[in-house]
Order: structure tokens, then sequence, then C-alpha cells
């Protein structure tokens, strides 16, 4: 921190005097490299495939992604092969800082070439919540669903056997439910008849002779 300091108060000292002593075009050139050197044109590169951040850390775009200098600071140097900075900070691919190309006519679709800039401040201070907002209105209301063509399902109990057909083994069973059922009837009411008779029988028997 503090050899930043002795820097800045050289590189500002050394402006002021050369100023007056007619270097002026050497002395800012100086000082914008140190600050910005993706104004140039070409711009100072990093002679690598890498690209530096404002912490001073190197990284690989094609291997830690196009941003990967955003939480590091931001870009501060482009690579050797995509040397060109653009203003915007969207290429397609979303990144959150910017973005290096390879020529400079790649930038005329990002607003241009970055400016000549300072270093990025300190986020600031995170807004307080807003207000919910109102409901939104209804959406459009959809398509009619298919008629699907599966069977109804059938109801269980009494009602689902009397709407199904019976079977073989079930008309069988009824059928010798109902015969036997038939037979102890005929037998019931043969027994009757044949007491009623034998009643009328031995009375007959019994009454006396004139």
């Amino acid at each position: 921190m503090v050899a930043n300091l002795v820097m800045a108060h050289e590189l500002s000292t050394n402006f002021t005097q050369r100023v007056f002593g007619g270097g002026i075009r050497l002395v800012t050139s100086i000082w914008a490299e140190a600050i910005c050197p993706w104004f140039f044109n070409p711009p100072i590169h990093t002679d690598s495939k890498l690209i530096k951040c404002y912490d001073n850390q190197l990284c690989d775009p094609e291997e830690d992604g196009e941003n990967c200098c955003a939480a590091k600071g931001g870009t501060f140097m482009c690579s050797q092969s995509f040397p060109y900075m653009c203003k915007a900070k969207k290429n397609g691919k979303d990144p959150s800082d910017y973005f290096c190309v390879k020529e400079n006519a790649d930038c005329e679709q990002y607003d241009g070439r970055r400016p000549c800039e300072g270093p990025p401040g300190k986020p600031g201070s995170e807004g307080e919540v807003g207000e919910e907002g109102e409901p939104g209105e209804d959406g459009i209301e959809g398509p009619a669903g298919f008629v699907s063509d599966l069977a109804v399902p059938v109801p269980t109990g009494a009602h689902h056997l009397l709407s199904q057909p019976a079977t073989n083994v079930e008309v069988l069973s009824a059928l010798i439910v109902n015969g036997g059922m038939a037979f102890l009837v005929f037998r019931s009411l043969k027994a009757k008849i044949r007491e009623k008779f034998e009643g009328k029988a031995s009375a007959a028997s019994v009454a006396p002779r004139s």
C-alpha cells in the first residue's frame, strides 16, 4: 500500500515538473499506461493468453470463463490474442465484467472501445427492499384438453354384480339353489296334503253307523 502511494506521488511530481519542461506527451503516456493499458492503439496486453485482473492476478478466459476477473476487481489488461477491450459488458454470454475481442472493429457492436478510466470502486451498500407490487392480471385461458379414452371405473358392491353379465358358474349355482328351494317347498306341501287326507279318513272311520 505504501509503495503504491509513493509511486503515485512520484508520477504526479514528475508530471508537474515535466509539464513545465515541455515533456507533457511522454509523462501523460506513462500515466495512462499505469491506469488504462487497453486505451492505446494497439493496446498494451499481457503477452500471453491470460488476462490480468485489477488485483494483479492472472486468469485464463478459455478455462476459467470469460468473466474470470469479475470477482477479482475486474479486467485490467487483455490477452495477446484478444487485446481490445470493449465498452459494453454484455456480449451474448452475459459476463459481469468487460470483455476482450480480437480486432478493433469487433467492438463496434458493443458500444465501441472502452474509454480510459480508473479502477472500479467498491460496491455500495445494498438498498432497501421496495414495496410489494400489485398482483398481475389473469393470464389467457388455455385451450381445452383432450378427452381420454380410458374406461370409467366400475363401482363395487351389489350394483356391480347387477351391471355385469352372469358367468356359467353363477348360473349353475343359481339353478341348484332354486331347485333345492323348490324341492323343499314341494315336500312341505306334500306333507301337508297327506296330513289333510289322513285326518279326513280317520274321522270317517270313527263316525257311528245308523
